[in-house]
């Protein structure tokens, strides 16, 4: 029941606050926002971390399915950042930053192709077809809010700006990490 409200509050604090270029809602309630706005991909986390809950992880088709009706932006030159980032301890390996276990990866034909370490961050340039890019390169982006995640109660009363800074703390960024 407070799940409820609680989310309710946030899709009506996100309406008034910040209003989405285009968004949709997958089967197991996660919604995704594309944003044009073009930034880096750090930009791009911080500002979904900041209107939403992160930039968008991709688990399963039912996801694909959503991102596919928001995405037309994001074909063909108009690329678009998603959360998936290149291992810094395994240059081979790709993780989503919130350590979300989808193994689901759709590269384009060729991708990843760099081998160096320079392109570390991902982007969408069909919903079934993602490149390895320079974290710096200035692209639009899809931010998710995740209201079917696991939730956690804290017993500590908070503001609500310390409270959100206590629950991104759960989770490790990987580009603060080396």
């Amino acid at each position: 029941m407070l799940t409820k409200s609680c989310s309710t509050i946030l899709i009506i604090l996100n309406l008034i606050l910040n209003l989405p270029l285009i968004e949709q809602t997958s089967q197991q309630g996660r919604r995704f926002i594309h944003v044009s706005d073009r930034m880096t991909w750090s930009s791009a986390q911080e500002y979904c971390r900041e209107h939403h809950t992160d930039l968008a992880t991709i688990r399963d088709q039912n996801d694909i399915d959503a991102i596919r009706s928001i995405s037309h932006p994001c074909h063909r030159n108009n690329r678009c950042w998603i959360g998936l980032l290149r291992d810094t301890t395994n240059q081979v390996e790709w993780n989503w930053y919130d350590g979300d276990e989808s193994t689901l990866r759709e590269w384009k034909s060729g991708q990843p192709n760099d081998l160096d370490g320079n392109q570390d961050c991902v982007s969408l340039v069909t919903v079934l077809e993602w490149n390895d890019e320079k974290c710096d390169e200035q692209l639009s982006f899809v931010c998710y809010d995740g209201y079917d995640d696991d939730l956690i109660f804290v017993k500590e009363n908070k503001t609500w700006e310390e409270a959100l800074e206590h629950c991104r703390n759960l989770d490790i960024d990987p580009l603060q990490e080396s």
